[in-house]
C-alpha cells in the first residue's frame, strides 16, 4: 500500500469542511474543495458533497422546521481539486412542510459548461405531537462505546499479529485521516468491519464467516469531536456519516479491500430522520448490512442508534460495484 494517491489536505473540522458561502439568490458555493478520502481516483467523498448540498438547502428554509429526508443520485463523481456549486429550487413551502430541490454541479478546468454531480430532493417538517412514539433496537449487541477499541488501537493489534504489515499503518492512517480527525470511532467487537480490519486483514477470520451473506453485520460507535455550534452543523455531520461504508460493504464483508473492485460508487440514497433532537456530539451506534447484490449493483443499509436506544437515522443505497479489469496477457515470445 501506498500513500501517493490518498487524501494530503482537508479542513480541520467537519463543519469547515461542509461550510458554503451564498454567491446569489439561493445558489452557494463550498468553501474549500470536497473532500477526498480513500479513493485511488481524485474524486470526492459522497458525504462531503451531500453535506455541503444539504447545507445549501438548510440556507433556505426556517430554523422551526427540521430535516427528515434526503432523497438523490449521485450523477457522476465531483473532482477533489474543485469547489462545488449549488443551486436551491423552492418546491414546496407550508406551515409544516418545506421541500427543496439541489442541484450540485463542478466547472471543470478546460470546461466551458458546469457538470452535474448530485441531484437532491431534501425535506423538512415541523416538529409536531406524536400519537405513537416508537423504534426498532440494534439486532445485534452492541457493547458501550467505552469496551470499544478505535482505529489506531485495532491497527497495531493487526500489526502486532502479522496480519497486516506494520509498513502499511502510516499509510492506513492516512487513508481514514479526515475521520479520525472529525470522529471519535470505535469498533464494535463482534462487526465484521472490525474484525477484519475493513478487510485489510482478509486472513483474521470472523466469527460470521459461515453466515449467509444478507445476515452478516458490521457496526461502529461515534461521535464528533468538534461540537456542532448550529443545527445545520448537525445535520450536514449526519449526512456525513450516514455515507461512510455503504458503497465498499459488501467488499468488507467478503474479506476485501475496496481495491478489489474496477469501480465502487454511489448511485442513489435515502436518508431519512426520524429522531429531530439528535446531538452527534454524544456517541451514537451506526450498523451496517448489506441486503442485496447482482447487475453489476449492490444496496446497503446504515442504521443509527443514539445511546438511549433511539432510531435517530437511516440510509440506504444503491452502488455501482464493477470488477476489476481483465489483466492482458503477454504475448508468446518468438523463438
Amino acid at each position: 500500500m501506498t500513500t501517493k494517491d490518498q487524501p494530503t489536505g482537508f479542513a480541520p473540522t467537519l463543519a469547515a469542511q461542509l461550510d458554503i458561502v451564498q454567491t446569489g439568490p439561493d445558489t452557494f458555493e463550498s468553501v474549500v474543495n470536497p473532500l477526498r478520502l480513500g479513493n485511488a481516483a481524485p474524486v470526492a467523498f459522497g458525504g462531503s458533497t451531500l453535506g455541503v448540498a444539504l447545507h445549501a438547502a438548510i440556507r433556505t428554509v426556517p430554523s422551526s422546521l427540521k430535516l427528515y429526508s434526503c432523497l438523490g443520485h449521485y450523477l457522476g463523481p465531483a473532482a477533489a481539486t474543485e469547489k462545488i456549486q449549488c443551486r436551491v429550487e423552492r418546491t414546496r413551502d407550508s406551515k409544516a412542510f418545506s421541500t427543496r430541490r439541489v442541484q450540485v454541479t463542478q466547472l471543470l478546468p478546460g470546461s466551458s459548461e458546469p457538470r452535474t454531480c448530485l441531484d437532491l430532493f431534501v425535506d423538512f417538517h415541523a416538529v409536531e405531537s406524536a400519537i405513537f412514539t416508537y423504534s426498532m433496537s440494534p439486532e445485534h449487541r452492541l457493547p458501550a462505546p467505552e469496551q470499544c477499541a478505535d482505529l489506531d488501537t485495532r491497527m497495531e493489534d493487526f500489526a502486532a499479529r502479522g496480519l497486516v504489515s506494520a509498513k502499511a499503518v502510516p499509510a492506513i492512517r492516512q487513508i481514514f485521516a479526515p475521520m479520525t480527525t472529525y470522529f471519535e470511532q470505535r469498533g464494535v467487537p463482534d462487526g465484521f468491519s472490525t474484525q477484519n480490519l475493513i478487510g485489510l486483514a482478509p486472513k483474521a477470520g470472523t466469527n460470521q464467516d459461515a453466515l449467509p451473506f444478507t445476515s452478516r453485520w458490521s457496526a461502529d460507535w461515534n461521535r464528533l469531536k468538534e461540537p456542532p455550534a448550529t443545527p445545520a452543523e448537525q445535520a450536514t455531520a449526519l449526512a456525513f456519516i450516514m455515507d461512510t461504508s455503504l458503497s465498499f460493504l459488501p467488499l468488507t464483508h467478503s474479506n476485501r479491500f475496496w481495491d478489489a473492485a474496477g469501480l465502487c460508487s454511489s448511485l442513489d440514497f435515502a436518508l431519512r430522520v426520524f429522531t429531530p433532537d439528535f446531538d452527534l456530539h454524544q456517541w451514537h451506534a451506526k450498523q451496517s448490512m448489506s441486503k442485496a447484490a447482482g447487475a453489476g449493483r449492490t444496496y446497503s443499509e446504515n442504521l443509527l442508534w443514539d445511546q438511549q436506544g433511539r432510531l435517530v437515522a437511516s440510509m440506504t443505497q444503491q452502488s455501482i460495484m464493477r470488477p476489476p479489469p481483465e489483466k492482458k496477457q503477454k504475448a508468446p515470445s518468438k523463438i
